[in-house]
């Protein structure tokens, strides 16, 4: 049989070792060395990472991450992230539903098994946003100073600048977040496809 089969570590109990030259017969199972997963060599299965049901579902073992280590610099990040996509957009046997919530599921997964970085994705995140309706704040307000008092010139103008500070730093948080979730997600593609056996 050619087909590939992924199998998680986890859900490997027992493995025989059968040489390849052995010609099995009435007391084959003589000659087949059995190994339990209690055995010293199979004991190091039992704390590596079962394969979730978000990696199987998208197929994430078929998504070439190798020219990829570093994502500090965006336009690699761009690279991954639009490689993620396309795996993801041409990918047949996912519905258009699936494909949609990608991004969200993704996070959630991140969640679980990157607690750490995932909840400094989550900081960034949120000063990124209350900079950002900071900004927007000031911008309205100084807007509204100008036209109600066309003399106030010095207080409108310092409101607009202080909103125009407020949305520079949001954009900084916003790309230190993007930076923060991606290299986790990284990080999480590397661990799960090193924990990953293909057999053919």
């Amino acid at each position: 049989n050619n087909r590939d089969v992924y199998l998680p570590k986890l859900e490997i109990k027992t493995l025989f070792v059968v040489s390849k030259d052995l010609k099995l017969g009435a007391n084959a199972g003589t000659n087949i060395r059995l190994l339990n997963s209690t055995d010293d060599k199979t004991k190091v299965y039992k704390n590596q990472t079962e394969v979730s049901d978000f990696y199987k579902k998208y197929e994430l073992h078929n998504l070439d991450i190798s020219s990829f280590h570093s994502l500090k610099n965006p336009i690699i990040r761009g690279s991954f992230k639009r490689k993620i996509n396309r795996h993801i957009l041409f990918n047949p046997s996912l519905s258009f539903r699936e494909k949609l919530k990608f991004n969200k599921f993704m996070k959630i997964e991140l969640e679980k098994e990157s607690k750490v970085s995932f909840s400094k994705y989550k900081k960034s995140m949120r000063t990124c946003i209350v900079t950002g309706i900071l900004g927007a704040s000031s911008y309205i307000a100084g807007s509204a100073v100008l036209y109600n008092n066309i003399n106030a010139l010095a207080e409108a103008g310092g409101l607009i600048v202080a909103s125009v500070g407020l949305f520079t730093f949001s954009l900084i948080k916003l790309n230190s977040a993007d930076k923060l979730l991606y290299t986790s997600f990284l990080s999480y593609l590397k661990e799960k496809n090193h924990n990953f056996i293909k057999y053919r």
